[in-house]
This record gives C-alpha cells, structure tokens and sequence, in this order.
C-alpha cells in the first residue's frame, strides 16, 4: 500500500488512508459534547437543560436559544490541554506517527501549546464553514510561528456527519499550482481570500462517514462544504508539524 507520507507529498496531495475505530470515535464525540455543553452552560445557563436532552446532530433546532457566532469562536472549540494528552494517547496517533515520523501538534492561536479543534455545520448554513483556501496562507499572513526544521501536514476528520452531503471539499493537485489570492483583516485576524472563481477549479466531495480522515499538504486548496444534509455535522481538525525535515514540494515555502 503506498504510504499517507507520499500521498500527501503526491500528485493529488491527500491522503484517505486513516479511518478511526469504532472506541477512538466515541473518545472524539464524548470529548466534543463535553466541551460543548460546558460551553453552553457558561454562555446560556437558561437552556443547558434543552442541550442536555438533545444531540448534538440537532443543535440546528436550538442554535437560536443561544447567540451562535458569540458563543462558537475557535477558542471556545479548542480542546485544553488534558483533552489533547487524552486524544493523543489514541491508536490513530500512533499510525500517524508511524507514517509521517515525530511531530508536535501546533499551537497556531495561542490558545494551547498543541491546539486540536472542533467545528459545527448547521445545515444549509454558508456561514459555518470556510471558504477556498489553503492553510499555508494564513501561515504566510502571520498566524503563527513555523519551527525551523519542520514542515506543516493537516488533519481533518469527520465525527458527526453524512455520507456524500457534507464534508470538506479538496482539489486534487493544486499543491502543486500557484493560486491568486490576497489577505484581509477579518475576525480579529488577517485572514485569505481567494480572488479565482471557486466553481471552476475542480472541488471534489469525498465520502466521508464517521470517523474517517483526510490528512493533507498545507497547500492544497480546500474549503467547508455547504451541509446538504438533515443533520449538525461535527469535525476536528489539526496541524501536525512533522520531523525529521522533509520536503513537501519543490515550491513549498
């Protein structure tokens, strides 16, 4: 089988080889619905009892008892420390460290020194995910600090969701292309925009089902897909900056 490192180092710059077990799934979700309760509770102590009762997958149906974009910056869906140790002492970790080597999780935001984070996509919400972009970008715009020696690899894995109606869209190859865009000030931080119409290069859909993965080049372009589906999806995402150096591609920064 040809390995994540050289898929993610490859023409098509991902990789779909990692899928989490049915145990290391249910750590995920528990640590999600911990953190989101709490969350709630801190923000909306007047409706944690209709939260408590319900799923996460219907958040969609209580979202206005709560000042949603208030209440869900990255901070507040930043695991702490004691859930990073908990998530990293899983056996997805250890594949990962057997395909790509020692590596240290980042700490982009300074929230945590290793910053892994969830988000929520209400369906039919353009505002719950993100545009085209690619994360090399918001690296390159100062959010940040690159250890010198390493190179940044993204992994992004679905816990709630539904096959083929939500997700997150990738375009094969385009690591390996150079993109227009420009940075703007937005949200408290400078951010990228792309400045090409995103309809025309090639975003694809994989099928993603709980607990699979896609672990990729911080330059591929990628971007939230709109939820389609009938349900509140839920993933987590993290940036692993991998040992010893390597080379991504012969154009990467």
């Amino acid at each position: 089988m040809t390995s994540m490192l050289s898929e993610v180092d490859g023409p098509l710059g991902y990789s779909l080889q990692l899928k989490l077990g049915v145990a290391e799934l249910e750590v995920l979700a528990k640590a999600v619905r911990e953190q989101y309760i709490e969350r709630i509770r801190e923000n909306a102590p007047d409706q944690i009892e209709w939260f408590n009762n319900n799923s996460i997958h219907d958040y969609h149906l209580g979202c206005d008892r709560l000042q949603h974009n208030r209440v869900w910056g990255k901070k507040s869906r930043t695991f702490n420390a004691e859930t990073v140790a908990r998530i990293k002492s899983l056996d997805f970790i250890r594949v990962l460290e057997r395909e790509f080597g020692r590596f240290e999780i980042s700490g982009e935001s300074g929230f945590e020194k290793e910053e892994i984070y969830w988000r929520l996509v209400r369906p039919g919400q353009r505002d719950d995910v993100g545009p085209v972009h690619a994360d090399q970008w918001f690296w390159n715009l100062g959010n940040g600090v690159t250890p010198a020696g390493v190179q940044r690899v993204k992994v992004w894995i679905a816990v709630m969701t539904e096959a083929g109606r939500n997700g997150l869209r990738i375009v094969p190859g385009s690591h390996r292309q150079e993109w227009r865009w420009h940075g703007e000030f937005r949200d408290g931080i400078m951010k990228p925009v792309f400045d090409q119409d995103p309809e025309t290069i090639g975003l694809e859909l994989p099928e993603f089902t709980p607990g699979q993965a896609i672990v990729f080049n911080d330059r591929l372009l990628h971007a939230g897909a709109l939820n389609a589906g009938e349900k509140t999806r839920v993933s987590i995402e993290f940036t692993l900056f991998t040992h010893p150096p390597r080379r991504i591609d012969a154009t990467a920064d």
